[in-house]
């Protein structure tokens, strides 16, 4: 039997689930991030100026591509090396560690060659050690090794993936 219409709306109710606690991790990174850049603007932190006024910033964009994904990679080379080379931006792939159900140490071993030959041509290539995943923290240790390895050289860090296109001079 189909239901007939009726002016009055029929009561809806809202099933929360429980976040997950990598959901939690990066609520509580993102807050943190944002409370720490929101003390530093009111603290008296200056970008850095050259000498003609304008401002010395560098950004770093970290794409996250795991290590099969070369095809992409290269696509998204090409696409960005159509920008002018004097933006102060740097484009680097952040990978992770495969997980393989047998042959573990074969199969890092081939990835590192793999990853080893591709970093030597293009040199853009960032390497985690954790395991490649997408929601149990690769971007957590993407941005602790940014902080503690490349601190002063960078004014803004950046997270993308590989199927995203930014618009490096629209920013």
């Amino acid at each position: 039997m189909s239901e007939k219409w009726s002016p009055k709306p029929r009561s809806l109710t809202l099933t929360l689930r429980k976040p997950t606690p990598a959901y939690l991790l990066i609520v509580i990174t993102v807050c943190c991030l944002v409370l720490v850049a929101f003390l530093f603007t009111n603290v008296g932190f200056d970008i850095q100026h050259k000498s003609n006024g304008t401002p010395d910033i560098r950004i770093l964009i970290g794409i996250m591509s795991p290590y099969w994904a070369t095809a992409r990679r290269q696509l998204v080379r090409n696409a960005y090396a159509r920008f002018p080379k004097s933006l102060p931006i740097d484009i680097i792939f952040v990978e992770g560690n495969i997980t393989a159900p047998i042959n573990q140490g074969r199969a890092r071993y081939a990835q590192h060659k793999a990853i080893e030959w591709e970093n030597n041509t293009y040199g853009d290539i960032l390497h985690l050690d954790c395991k490649e995943n997408m929601n149990e923290g690769k971007t957590y240790e993407f941005l602790k090794k940014v902080g503690r390895e490349f601190a002063g050289k960078y004014t803004h860090v950046m997270k993308s993936d590989d199927d995203a296109f930014i618009n490096l001079p629209g920013m």
